[in-house]
C-alpha cells in the first residue's frame, strides 16, 4: 500500500510541527519527500531539491530527472 494513502505521513507531519519530532530513522521506510511537501509545501521543497541537485552535480554526482523535470536524488 502506498505511504501516501495511509495516516503515517500526516501523523509524522503533525509530530514535527507540534513537537519537533526528528527521529525519522526509527519510523521505518516511508516517502520522506511526500512528508516534506506536506509540511513545507511543494514549491519550497522543489526549489531546495533543485539547489541540492545543482550543488551535488558540481561535486561530480549525477541526479536523475523525470519527465516533469523534477530531480530524483536516489540514495541521498
Amino acid at each position: 500500500m502506498p505511504t501516501e494513502t495511509t495516516v503515517r505521513p500526516f501523523l509524522l507531519g503533525l509530530a514535527f510541527v507540534l513537537g519537533g519530532f526528528t527521529d525519522y530513522q526509527h519510523v521505518g521506510n516511508f516517502n520522506r519527500l511526500h512528508l516534506a511537501k506536506l509540511i513545507f509545501g511543494d514549491e519550497p521543497v522543489t526549489t531546495v531539491m533543485r539547489a541540492v541537485a545543482d550543488l551535488m552535480q558540481g561535486w561530480g554526482y549525477r541526479s536523475q530527472t523525470d519527465a516533469d523535470g523534477r530531480h530524483r536524488l536516489r540514495g541521498v
